[in-house]
């Protein structure tokens, strides 16, 4: 799992949800990243992480730079429906299919689920509110990393896992 993923498990598990990583879906290498049940409020969402440490362009669906160019709106509607909805194709205004949400529906045993997305650092070409703003429009809720970090260093117990205590001793050794 990647460490960002790692992280992003801690604190659904501090949090108290019941989480299920790399969920195979639709086709072959496609996975939503968690879906998570808290079982005492019976919140269900959908999780994906969205992680660059030194991001080479702006918020966008798919790799290559070149579909960094249009505007959020674009770029935001591309990743919604390519991370949430179903499969896409770049540039195309729909999903081709919903599998996605359908799979999450079926998994999560409800079609009334959340969706969040938690991020790393943004591009400079990015505006971290202008983002939260677009996939708001979509019913995602964001989170940004470094703020799940904090959390997960806020809480009172020492973590037994060795992420949580990775992260804990990291913070812990700094003056």
């Amino acid at each position: 799992m990647d460490p960002a993923e790692e992280i992003v498990a801690l604190w659904l598990k501090q949090s108290g949800f019941f989480a299920m990583p790399s969920v195979d879906v639709c086709y072959k290498g496609k996975q939503i990243d968690f879906l998570a049940v808290d079982p005492r409020t019976r919140k269900a969402v959908q999780v994906e992480v969205h992680a660059s440490v030194r991001p080479l362009g702006p918020f966008r669906a798919w790799g290559p730079a070149k579909y960094g160019n249009p505007p959020l709106e674009q770029r935001v509607r591309d990743y919604y429906h390519h991370k949430f909805v179903g499969a896409t194709k770049p540039g195309a205004a729909d999903p081709v299919n919903r599998c996605i949400e359908a799979k999450a529906a079926e998994l999560l045993g409800t079609s009334k689920y959340r969706r969040w997305l938690v991020v790393g650092s943004l591009h400079p070409k990015d505006d971290a509110e202008q983002l939260k703003a677009e996939l708001s429009k979509y019913g995602v809720e964001v989170f940004f990393l470094k703020d799940i970090v904090q959390q997960i260093l806020r809480s009172k117990r020492p973590a037994k896992d060795p992420t949580g205590r990775f992260i804990q001793l990291l913070f812990s050794a700094q003056p």
